[in-house]
């Protein structure tokens, strides 16, 4: 038996569920028995294969114990069902052929079908347990591998999280924010909308940052985000591309251009309160307009692209501040890391 402390979900006798299928009930009986007397104590027979799919439902067995040949269908059939459901749950049901057949072709045969072990009838007093025994140290070794690649898939999927979200601000970080200008210049193009892009910057986030130690900091920049925060629409996008860099992409019609005078009046030299004191916060701000009203209709995709591209690229050092790619290309990623 296989150390339970080691695996949380390692298989024992007393937790293992067998289903026995069978047709005739004295083959129920003593395999049962031998179950039984094994120390097995989830235990359901059925005579009927047409009972499988609920009892597989509801009693979820981790072995099913089936007989060959039974009236109407054979335990290959059954057996490949199995394998199907398995796939689709990604788990594992151990299946043993217990049948009158001992010949080497009809146990290949069972084992290319997905069958995991085949007692011919004859042996199941003297196999049935030891071969047990082996399925649950299989059954066991599979659910930890399970378990341990969860985990790993966890943890792959929080640290892709951790590149695209902010853990001081909340936000998307730059590699979101690239992720979302594709998306906005796909949308933009093809409801011939304009785009603006914004650039704020705390200006003296150095300053902050030497006299602030790390918790009192990544407060200032907590309530920073959430005043910043309340001057856009649900449907902007923004994002902290740097420690002392935010981004905002919004779209709009073709004949709007989005100003900066209120974000400038909110943001700029204002008094921060938090619960370490009053902070002074200053800004620098950039816009770039990628504007839909020169676009000509007789423009292809393509087209629309490239005319974009040169706009982002010609409007300010902004698309060079957040070193943007075009849509389709290679992103080209920060070095610069947020607060430790």
């Amino acid at each position: 038996m296989m150390n339970t402390t080691a695996n949380k979900d390692a298989i024992t006798a007393q937790t293992l569920r067998a289903l026995i299928i069978d047709d005739t009930r004295l083959s129920q009986h003593v395999i049962q028995q031998q179950l039984l007397e094994g120390g097995y104590e989830h235990i359901r027979c059925i005579e009927s294969p047409k009972e499988i799919r609920h009892h597989i439902e509801t009693f979820a067995p981790n072995i099913i114990l089936l007989d060959w040949m039974m009236p109407g269908v054979n335990g290959l059939s059954i057996t490949r069902m199995i394998r199907a459901q398995d796939k689709i749950k990604q788990t594992h049901t151990y299946v043993f052929m217990i049948t009158g057949k001992d010949d080497q072709e009809s146990m290949m045969q069972a084992f290319q079908e997905g069958v995991d072990d085949f007692i011919p009838k004859s042996a199941v007093s003297t196999q049935l347990i030891p071969r047990m025994l082996r399925a649950q140290k299989m059954l066991s070794q599979f659910y930890f591998q399970r378990q341990h690649i969860n985990a790993l898939t966890l943890q792959v999927a929080q640290q892709k999280r951790l590149m695209t979200l902010d853990p001081v601000s909340k936000l998307p970080t730059h590699r979101g924010f690239q992720m979302a200008f594709n998306k906005a210049v796909d949308s933009a193009s093809a409801r011939n909308h304009g785009l603006s892009c914004m650039l704020v910057q705390i200006s003296n986030y150095q300053d902050l940052k030497n006299r602030l130690p790390t918790p009192p900091l990544h407060r200032v920049i907590q309530h920073f985000t959430e005043r910043l925060l309340k001057l856009y629409r649900p449907s902007d996008f923004v994002a902290r591309t740097g420690v002392d860099e935010f981004a905002i992409l919004m779209q709009h019609g073709k004949d709007q251009i989005t100003s900066l005078d209120r974000v400038e009046r909110a943001l700029d030299n204002f008094a921060l309160k938090t619960k370490d004191g009053y902070h002074i916060i200053e800004i620098n701000t950039a816009n770039a307009h990628l504007q839909t009203e020169t676009f000509a209709d007789e423009w292809n995709e393509t087209q629309l692209r490239q005319y974009l591209r040169r706009s982002a690229q010609d409007a300010i050092p902004l698309s060079n501040r957040l070193r943007l790619t075009w849509p389709h290309e290679d992103p080209i990623g920060r070095t610069q890391h947020m607060e430790d």
